[in-house]
């Protein structure tokens, strides 16, 4: 399956608008909804899930001030089959002015997933961003662990062409020592041009930690092994965030299952 998702926000009589958008394939949205000065839109899928083979392109554009929250509305499930890398492009632009926060949410692989992800984000000077993406070993709950083929992921944001993130890893199929170690889940996050919380160790149930990077901008990172405690502390985080960044408490629960608690 070739699936194609883009879209485009604006701001219309003061307000962050979808001004537009083509679906083709799986990838669906209906309307956002309104956080605040916030467009929050979630990302669904008509199908269950991404099969080895597919492809999948993501394109997101942000006009100068608009003010957008993206997400997945339940966790991504990789299928494995006979078949090629499953292919997923994300192409993200935000202009001046303008604040994106994208939330893919937990990518969940089963037996067999081949995938690889290239995620590419140009900031114009003056824009905000953040980004949060988690990663599971398989279906825990079923006692399948590390039993996919490959798991890919590339992460290039860019500010004013110029590179000011880097994140990447690759995993065939068993623990990656000094990224999992031993572990079953795992979280990264980035955020640039916004207020940043003081760097910070946790150790517990969950290893977490955060801090600031040399332009400014905040990094975070997060192992775990119990879902539910996991997304319940990532919900906390992101909460923590939003208090900072405008003194707002978004229902996460409401808009995105799989995702945040």
């Amino acid at each position: 399956m070739h699936s194609v998702l883009r879209l485009e926000f604006g701001l219309k009589a003061g307000r962050t608008v979808l001004k537009q958008q083509y679906a083709s394939g799986a990838m669906k949205v209906v309307r956002p909804f309104e956080a605040g000065e916030y467009a929050l839109l979630q990302i669904a899928s008509v199908t269950p899930g991404i099969h080895n083979g597919d492809r999948y392109e993501l394109s997101v554009s942000l006009q100068e001030g608009a003010k957008v929250i993206l997400l997945n509305q339940s966790a991504t499930k990789l299928h494995g089959k006979r078949a090629g890398c499953a292919l997923h492009d994300i192409q993200i632009q935000v202009a001046g002015g303008a604040h994106l926060e994208y939330y893919p949410g937990l990518t969940i692989p089963f037996m067999d997933a081949h995938y690889q992800q290239k995620t590419r984000i140009e900031l114009a000077a003056g824009a905000q961003f953040g980004m949060l993406e988690s990663w599971s070993a398989g279906r825990l709950e079923r006692g399948e662990q590390w039993e996919f083929q490959s798991l890919q992921s590339h992460i290039q944001v860019n500010l004013q062409g110029k590179p000011l993130y880097r994140d990447a890893f690759h995993l065939a199929g068993h623990p990656l020592e000094g990224l999992t170690d031993q572990h079953t889940l795992w979280a990264s996050g980035f955020w640039h041009g916004l207020p940043v919380l003081p760097a910070a160790f946790q150790d517990g149930a969950q290893l977490a930690g955060w801090g600031v990077t040399r332009s400014g901008g905040q990094y975070f990172r997060m192992l775990g092994s119990d879902t539910l405690e996991f997304q319940r502390a990532l919900t906390a985080y992101i909460t923590e965030r939003w208090q900072v960044t405008s003194g707002m408490q978004i229902p996460w629960k409401r808009y995105a299952s799989g995702v945040f608690l």
